[in-house]
């Protein structure tokens, strides 16, 4: 509940979280209570819990985030779609989109070696269609935030690869050549 607070305090309006590791302790059942619990205090306070997928984690399949939102009915609890560990995960990116579009408050861009293989690598080196997911997601009224997200490979490419991920964003979001500088 402090970072409820701490979040309202400092004007922040979105939280980011993801669950524990599949097979620790507590489970998606454990996730799902603590979301059951503070999910309508967040939406009393207007903040948005982004619950974010990663490989191997309780909140890693579509079927997670069903039984996540079926025992959850607050809009303050939504979804964190990570485009890179979905595909590690095996999904397709564009069936999530699709099935789960009211519930996506954020994307996580982040390219993956390919489907099944939890890899990141830089942005157009991997297996993520970033045109398929953005374009259809932009059909779907989100208006939520889009992150670039890149493990930090070689620190000497670092400025040129995220450059290279916020130049996806850009061909489907009104960026700035100021944002682009960044």
């Amino acid at each position: 509940m402090w970072l409820l607070e701490a979040a309202e305090r400092l004007g922040v309006r979105v939280i980011k979280a993801t669950g524990s590791g599949r097979g620790q302790r507590g489970g998606l059942e454990r996730l799902i209570d603590l979301l059951a619990l503070i999910g309508p205090v967040a939406e009393q306070r207007n903040l948005t819990i982004s619950v974010e997928n990663h490989f191997n984690n309780v909140i890693e399949h579509p079927q997670d985030y069903r039984d996540l939102f079926d025992a959850v009915q607050t809009p303050a609890v939504g979804m964190c779609l990570d485009t890179g560990h979905f595909l590690a995960s095996g999904h397709d990116l564009v069936a999530i989109v699709e099935e789960f579009a009211g519930r996506i408050v954020q994307v996580d861009l982040k390219d993956c070696a390919a489907p099944g293989a939890a890899t990141f690598v830089r942005f157009g080196a991997g297996a993520v269609d970033f045109d398929a997911v953005l374009s259809r997601i932009l059909t779907t009224g989100f208006d939520g935030y889009v992150v670039i997200e890149l493990p930090l490979i070689e620190e000497d490419t670092m400025l040129a690869d995220l450059r290279a991920g916020a130049e996806i964003a850009a061909r489907y979001l009104p960026l700035s050549d100021s944002d682009l500088e960044r």
